[in-house]
């Protein structure tokens, strides 16, 4: 593989992940489909423990992974918006008793 193919292969790569809707979101996808982790791990050809780690952001699926993954929560996304494809939720930030700032 030359340079050029390597650096088209990183920047799709790239793309895809940024693409990713946020871990609670794959978490709430994948329950409301009522598929458990490791009916999910079976599909994408990993283990459970790591599409818990996918949905707790631990970890971001390896490229051979992603694209299938990606297309997974696409379409699962479609299935609970009646066809419209959900809008990433917007972070509510509040103020914690300790007076530390918090995301919910």
């Amino acid at each position: 593989m030359d340079v050029e193919a390597l650096l088209i292969k990183a920047r799709s790569e790239a793309h895809c992940r940024e693409l990713l809707p946020p871990p609670q979101m794959r978490r709430t996808l994948r329950q409301r489909s009522g598929l458990a982790q490791a009916d999910l791990a079976r599909v994408l050809g990993v283990t459970a423990s790591a599409v818990c780690r996918y949905e707790t952001g631990e970890r971001t699926p390896r490229s051979d992974v992603l694209r299938g993954y990606l297309e997974l929560l696409g379409r699962l996304n479609l299935a609970f918006n009646d066809g419209e494809p959900a809008r990433r939720p917007t972070p509510v930030t509040t103020t914690a008793p300790h007076g530390r700032h918090v995301e919910d």
